[in-house]
């Protein structure tokens, strides 16, 4: 298929919408004068080849286009969550070895105190604090040379030690701009029509949308998601592709019947599912409501997209997440490590083609724990493969919970609470929601009896972004730990569960 690029856009179709967010439409001829201009705003500050931008802000037009200008400037990017508290902030900030950070207005504040104790130069995207694209030659409308060399995005997920860790991406190697704008026209959605943005752009599928719109496609960013908003988007923007996770579809299903039946969805080509398992029974029905336009994937920021299944496929394989691309092939090993037959459980390993695996930006030793052999990898699921080759995910090796789609690690949580002087002990874990997939709950054991769960989840609130501190906590005499001190999760959520069902 060929892909027009943003370029082709403004010159053949200069006034149709390009980019489109709650409060203002931008034409393609707009969207290449804006994003040709802070891209050669950046450059010209002089930011040197390996260190990044750190983006910061809501989904908006102004959002992506920042991320658009760095991609053209060659410039890696530091995916920066805006729920995120100042001191996670300036962690990744630190860790990431962020050159400058960009902040939406709302983000302004929290951005500064970040970056204030490292030094780190703020672009704000406001007009009386945003001089930096004057002072920086922004006024001059010429376009970058497509041979610059890239640094690769840096986007966080945390391990079970609960310290964030950075990956980078795409996880195959782009060395120039021009590869990379060639790399992003091969995007599965690329060519299809407008892309609606659901998912927050700090992770790696909605952030697909920067390079959809870099290669022709219109975007639109209606910011939160709301679900009659979304129905309406589809409708009116005639939107052909998103992305979105399974409370997304959850919650357009809880939308009233007649709601539903009068909605337009007739435009919709493509709707990748992703971040956690879809239920069946939720799959079914948005397939019999928009139609076989799901395609579901299975993969990691670490590795990109692993597996991916048809509607029509796992209507055939109903539970399924589809079969491995042809760079992957999946291994099922037991735990003496010998590998199992298919359809038997155990740790899902994958090897890559490429030799590469996945890799820890500056944690060589959590890459080399992901590897059975260097290029072959796990995520730490469990699971087992058909017959035919189809891939079902049954568990995970490691405590992570995903709610919404977004990964929660428990010891980050579990340390903050741990330095309440009322706690003793505590254990964080998740449990199946009807909505979210799953929530993060846990255990306490306190020293003081007067401290209630509601006080220490306050606590947490001062320390962590709000999505990763639990919904309920259960006060217990003793939090169950085996002979080596560990934490007995199973023990602990069995406990959990006894308690809140009497």
């Amino acid at each position: 298929m060929n892909v027009p690029s943003l370029f082709e856009r403004a010159r053949l179709q200069p006034d149709e919408p390009g980019l489109v967010d709650r409060s203002q439409t931008l034409s393609w001829r707009d969207v290449e004068d804006r994003v040709v201009r802070l891209s050669n705003a950046l450059l010209e500050l002089g930011i040197p080849y390996g260190k990044r931008l750190a983006v910061l802000g809501e989904n908006s037009n102004e959002t992506v286009l920042i991320y658009a200008a760095a991609a053209l400037a060659g410039l890696g990017t530091i995916l920066v969550n805006y729920h995120l508290t100042t001191d996670e902030v300036q962690y990744l900030l630190d860790d990431g070895a962020a050159w400058a950070i960009w902040s939406s207005t709302e983000s302004l504040p929290k951005a500064t105190a970040a970056a204030s104790s490292l030094g780190l130069l703020v672009l704000a995207d406001v007009e009386n604090t945003g001089d930096w694209r004057t002072r920086a030659g922004a006024g001059s409308n010429r376009r970058q040379p497509g041979n610059l060399p890239t640094t690769t995005d840096l986007i966080y997920t945390s391990g079970t030690t609960g310290s964030p860790k950075a990956v980078e991406f795409p996880s195959q190697i782009t060395p120039t701009v021009d590869d990379r704008l060639q790399s992003m026209a091969r995007h599965h959605m690329a060519g299809l029509g407008p892309h609606l943005v659901v998912g927050p752009l700090y992770h790696a599928g909605p952030h697909g949308a920067v390079g959809l719109l870099l290669t022709g496609s219109p975007v639109v960013v209606p910011g939160r998601f709301d679900a009659d908003f979304v129905l309406d988007a589809i409708a009116s923007h005639h939107i052909a592709t998103s992305v979105m996770v399974p409370t997304h579809l959850i919650r357009l299903l809880g939308l009233p019947e007649q709601r539903r039946q009068e909605a337009d969805a007739s435009s919709l080509k493509m709707i990748s599912v992703t971040g956690s398992a879809c239920p069946i029974t939720v799959k079914q029905a948005m397939i019999d409501w928009f139609g076989p336009v799901f395609v579901e994937t299975y993969g990691a920021s670490e590795s990109g997209i692993i597996t991916r299944i048809t509607s029509d496929e796992w209507l055939a394989h109903p539970g399924s997440v589809g079969r491995a691309l042809p760079r992957f092939h999946p291994l099922v090993l037991g735990r003496n490590g010998s590998p199992r037959p298919a359809g038997t459980g155990g740790v899902l390993y994958f090897v890559d083609d490429s030799g590469r695996g996945i890799r820890y930006h500056k944690d060589p030793e959590k890459t080399a724990a992901a590897h059975l052999v260097p290029g072959t990898f796990t995520l730490g699921d469990i699971g087992h493969v058909d017959e035919d080759g189809y891939l079902y995910i049954t568990g995970r090796v490691t405590d992570m919970v995903i709610s919404g789609g977004v990964n929660i690690y428990p010891a980050e949580c579990e340390k903050i609470l741990a330095d309440h002087p009322a706690v003793t002990d505590v254990a964080l874990f998740g449990i199946p929601d009807d909505e979210m997939g799953e929530q993060l709950v846990g255990l306490v054991s306190l020293k003081d009896a007067t401290t209630t769960p509601d006080e220490l989840v306050t606590f947490c609130r001062g320390s962590l972004a709000g999505y990763k501190i639990p919904r309920h906590l259960v006060v217990v005499p003793e939090v169950p730990r085996s002979p080596m001190g560990k934490i007995d999760k199973r023990s602990a959520r069995d406990a959990y569960l006894a308690t809140t069902q009497i």
